[in-house]
C-alpha cells in the first residue's frame, strides 16, 4: 500500500490529533486520559506524543547545527583579520587568534571531557599509587 501524501487528509488528521496528544500531555493528563479526550487508544496516544516529541527534538538539533554552522563563519572571518595582525607581531592579535581557536574547538566539542568506563571498586591506596606513578614519570626538565 502507497504512502499518503504529506497533505492527504488522512495526515493532516494524523498530525492534528498528534499535536493534540502533546498538548495534553504538556498539561499533565495520563495517556489514558488522552486516549479517552481524542477517541483513540491508549497505545496510540503514547505513540502520537512520542512521535511528536522526536519531532520537535530533530528541529532543534537542525536549528542548532544551522546556528553552530554560522557561527563558525564568523569565527572564520575574525580568524582571517587576527592572523593577518598576529602575523605582523601583534601580541593582541595572536591572543585574539588564541581565542578564537578555543571557540571553535568548544562549538566543535573538541574539549569535551570523555567518559571513562569503570568496573570494578577503586581505593584510596590505588589512587595514591596511580599519582605518584605519575609524578614519578613526568618527564618535565627541572631547572
Amino acid at each position: 500500500m502507497p504512502k499518503a501524501p504529506r497533505t492527504s487528509p488522512q495526515k493532516v488528521r494524523s498530525t492534528v490529533r498528534s499535536r493534540a496528544a502533546l498538548d495534553l500531555r504538556a498539561q499533565g493528563f495520563s495517556y489514558s486520559d488522552i486516549a479517552d479526550r481524542l477517541g483513540i487508544g491508549r497505545s496510540t496516544a503514547h505513540r502520537y506524543v512520542t512521535q511528536e516529541l522526536a519531532y520537535l527534538a530533530q528541529e532543534c538539533r537542525e536549528d542548532a547545527e544551522q546556528i553552530r554552522t554560522l557561527e563558525l563563519q564568523r569565527l572564520d572571518t575574525l580568524y582571517v583579520v587576527a592572523v593577518g595582525a598576529a602575523l605582523d607581531g601583534d601580541l593582541a592579535g595572536v591572543d585574539r587568534c588564541i581565542k578564537i581557536a578555543e571557540r571553535r574547538a568548544k562549538l566543535l566539542g573538541l574539549d569535551q571531557a570523555q567518559r571513562v568506563e569503570h568496573s570494578g571498586q577503586v581505593t584510596w591506596v590505588d589512587l595514591v599509587r596511580v599519582a605518584t606513578n605519575d609524578i614519578d614519570n613526568d618527564q618535565t626538565p627541572s631547572a
